[in-house]
């Protein structure tokens, strides 16, 4: 997703990601102010980062917090934006986090993406604690929407939701 301006690099991302969540949800992903490049990581939150109720059986719900840096390609005039750090939270009817990826490696003892698994996923909490940072891949805003649908019953707002997903995932890989 490279861009002629850092600006239209921000806008680039917002709309894929906004593409991506309207798969599940009709809440709004904001940037406050960061469409150009600065020393510390803007960022951009669905729903001002309070959790937003997801369709469906099981009644979850969700919060997104993405950090992202606006970078230039060296010597091609060309923008883009670079994930800083991101929390992909899931929650359960009641409000109990059971799942969440997290990927902080600025400024955090914990650098490497990992998940958290929550009292509300009924994990024995003795054996497994919720503060445990359990190692994964990168871990994107779209394997989290595809997740949902799939194997945590969100009934999908869009009918090429698939379709929608897969274009973003190949758009990321497409940066800078």
């Amino acid at each position: 997703m490279s861009a002629r301006s850092a600006a239209e690099a921000v806008e680039a991302f917002k709309a894929s990601l906004q593409r991506s969540l309207d798969c599940i949800t009709d809440a709004v992903l904001t940037v406050a102010g960061g469409y150009h490049p600065a020393p510390h990581p803007h960022v951009a939150t669905l729903n001002q980062g309070e959790r937003v109720t997801l369709r469906g059986p099981r009644r979850l719900s969700m919060v997104v917090i993405l950090h992202y840096r606006i970078v230039e390609a060296p010597g091609r005039s060309v923008w883009a934006i670079r994930t800083a750090a991101y929390y992909f939270e899931l929650a359960d009817a009641r409000g109990r986090e059971f799942l969440a990826y997290h990927w902080h490696p600025e400024g955090h003892p914990i650098s490497w993406p990992h998940m958290h698994v929550g009292s509300g996923s009924g994990a024995d909490q003795v054996a497994l604690s919720h503060k445990a940072h359990l190692p994964t891949g990168r871990v994107s805003l779209e394997d989290v929407i595809h997740l949902a649908i799939t194997e945590l019953d969100v009934p999908p707002r869009r009918a090429n939701w698939d379709e929608i997903l897969t274009q973003a995932r190949r758009e990321l890989l497409s940066e800078v």
